[in-house]
């Protein structure tokens, strides 16, 4: 049968050379996308009460299992994000209303996204 001879050293080299590729240093897992999702590990403020038109920073503490870099966006219904809505740490502009607002922060590893949320209270000054 006609076909091409690969002599079994260089095979076995070839080989050889697209397993290391494909793995880490610490043993047999390999280096590319696991499927692990991010793990938000605590979300905070600075206050749980917020006079309307008042303001605090809110937090998220995050990582990814696999070591990836993550991305951070922040969502409200009410208030705004002066300085913009991305980061681990954001400032939030309170509504001009009272009302409870439920903040949400998203955290994507660009094939993974996990969210949490807190809620803060809107008051007028007492």
């Amino acid at each position: 049968m006609p076909g091409v001879k690969i002599p079994i050293g260089l095979a076995a080299g070839v080989l050889l050379a697209l397993l290391l590729a494909c793995h880490d240093d610490k043993g047999d897992n390999p280096t590319g996308p696991t499927g692990q999702k991010p793990v938000i590990t605590s979300m905070g403020s600075d206050a749980s009460e917020v006079l309307v038109g008042g303001y605090t920073s809110v937090y998220c503490d995050a990582y990814d299992p696999d070591g990836d870099s993550l991305d951070y966006r922040w969502s409200a219904i009410y208030g705004t994000f002066p300085e913009g809505n991305r980061g681990a740490a954001v400032r939030w502009v309170a509504p001009a209303s009272p009302y409870t607002v439920i903040l949400t922060c998203t955290v994507t590893d660009y094939m993974y996204s996990v969210s949490m949320s807190l809620g803060i209270n809107v008051v007028f000054q007492p």
